[in-house]
């Protein structure tokens, strides 16, 4: 499929390279549907504060951290992963 439609890019590279202005990050404060982040304890730094930024901005939102999970939580801690995403859809009604 990715070779099928690489024509797109090829056509027109700089397509993918436009950013929406305002930034994305700088919307964040707008978003109001239920959000919830989930980070691995084991990941990445700048993931760990990425996830943390966004809930910051994001009003309301739900932040877990899991522990001995890695940047893939739902395979490294896949029965906490489901339950802390079944919790979080629970309380939504």
């Amino acid at each position: 499929m990715a070779l099928d439609n690489s024509h797109v890019a090829a056509d027109n590279p700089w397509r993918f390279q436009s950013h929406p202005n305002p930034l994305g990050y700088q919307r964040l404060s707008e978003i109001r549907a239920p959000t919830f982040l989930m980070v691995g304890d084991r990941d990445v730094n700048g993931m760990q504060m990425i996830a943390e930024t966004i809930h910051r901005k994001v009003q309301g939102s739900k932040y877990q951290v899991v522990r001995g999970a890695d940047h893939i939580v739902n395979m490294s801690r896949t029965d906490e992963f489901n339950r802390l995403v079944l919790n979080f859809l629970s309380e939504l009604g």
